[in-house]
């Protein structure tokens, strides 16, 4: 099977975005933010709903996508999921990536080490 094969949608048809979820992205945005700004301590206290909210937003979203392409095929190509998925999210990770590593680079400065 090519790659093309396994990227193309199967004729599921691409429903408007729903703002509600935008609006709970943007909340969940303003908590996460809110939570690394020292100044309130309200928000500090109510930051880790943000990420919480990300997750299950997240699952809806996916779990949205899995039933519509089962209801419309019959089935679920894992693999072709998988590779969407990574499409995605792996462009803007490397960019990040190699952004700070370019930064660190360029200031002179020592990577940061855990622990």
């Amino acid at each position: 099977m090519a790659a093309t094969e396994l990227i193309r949608e199967p004729n599921i048809s691409v429903t408007a975005r729903n703002q509600s979820l935008d609006t709970l992205r943007f909340l969940a945005i303003l908590l996460v933010l809110g939570f690394h700004v020292p100044y309130y301590h309200a928000w500090a206290t109510a930051g880790w709903i943000g990420v919480d909210l990300f997750f299950v937003l997240s699952g809806f979203l996916i779990s949205g996508l899995l039933f519509r392409e089962f209801q419309t095929t019959g089935a679920i190509n894992f693999w072709r999921f998988i590779l969407r998925r990574g499409l995605k999210i792996w462009p803007p990770f490397y960019f990040l990536l190699a952004f700070t590593t370019s930064l660190l680079l360029l200031t002179h400065q020592k990577f940061p080490r855990g622990g």
